[in-house]
């Protein structure tokens, strides 16, 4: 399925999820998201959701439309789509461009494009930065991560710091999930349960079950940080003055056929940085 946004000439605005989306009974819990036992009724399939009862909008009265994969519903008749949305935190800093201005210009819409603020991070970034870590390189990667306020533009070196630990933290806390977590990390996303458990600062998911010692979520990320900072001195080296988001995320658009020559192939490929960026569609 496609979120679909227009625009007419008149100044009318719609928005209609298009494509073809199971109707499945409601409330039976998993709504595609895991496999579900073929043999019990409940989880079958009842038809497909009718056209004119899938999530639609036209000229709301708060005179805009976006979707950046945030959960979305039809008024009408609330067919269950997924159980698997992503955050709402594009969607909710597109919302915060568009309501900051009145009006918006041509250019206003190219910044709104490039934003680079996550606010799927600002809500970790008091843990981030009460973080000790021993590691050599922990004074000089501390006094960096004292600027990161959750810009994920292609020249900080906080973001990469911050990334690579949000990244261990995860793991401290659900590795212990085994294959549910190793076969879904990267699929599907976790920031949402990390979010939901570093709100109690002694979550019991904080603490590290291999060791007799009860770990509170900060010594889960004490542990984060020295984690992020080996790892990222093995990939990046020595100098944290020297990292960087861009270094780390490269695009590389292939020259289609020359990319597949033998030994000068990569000569044909453009490689360039690229940021992160808060939106997708308004």
């Amino acid at each position: 399925m496609q979120n679909v946004v227009m625009a007419d000439m008149d100044g009318n605005i719609a928005f209609q999820a298009a494509g073809v989306a199971p109707k499945r009974i409601l409330h039976q819990g998993l709504y595609g998201v895991a496999p579900t036992p073929g043999w019990d009724r409940q989880y079958d399939w009842n038809g497909y959701v009718p056209f004119e009862q899938l999530p639609s909008s036209n000229n709301p009265e708060q005179g805009w439309l976006a979707t950046a994969n945030q959960k979305i519903i039809a008024a009408n008749d609330p067919n269950p789509l997924t159980g698997a949305w992503d955050l709402p935190a594009r969607y909710d800093r597109i919302v915060e461009l568009i309501k900051a201005k009145n009006i918006h210009s041509v250019d206003d819409m190219k910044k709104m494009q490039g934003d680079t603020l996550s606010l799927a991070s600002t809500p970790l970034l008091e843990l981030f930065k009460a973080s000790q870590s021993t590691h050599p390189l922990a004074s000089q990667a501390m006094e960096m991560m004292k600027n990161f306020e959750g810009d994920m533009k292609v020249s900080s070196s906080g973001a990469l710091i911050f990334n690579a630990w949000a990244d261990q933290l995860t793991r401290n806390l659900f590795s212990r999930l085994g294959y549910l977590f190793s076969d879904n990390y990267g699929v599907r996303n976790y920031r949402a349960p990390l979010l939901l458990q570093i709100k109690n600062p002694n979550s019991p998911w904080c603490d590290d079950p291999k060791t007799q010692a009860v770990e509170s979520c900060q010594d889960s990320s004490n542990k984060a940080l020295d984690k992020a900072l080996d790892y990222l001195s093995k990939e990046y080296g020595n100098d944290p003055n020297t990292w960087a988001w861009g270094k780390a995320h490269i695009a590389i658009l292939e020259h289609r056929p020359f990319s597949k020559v033998p030994l000068i192939g990569g000569l044909f490929n453009i490689k360039t940085p690229f940021r992160a960026t808060a939106f997708l569609s308004t």
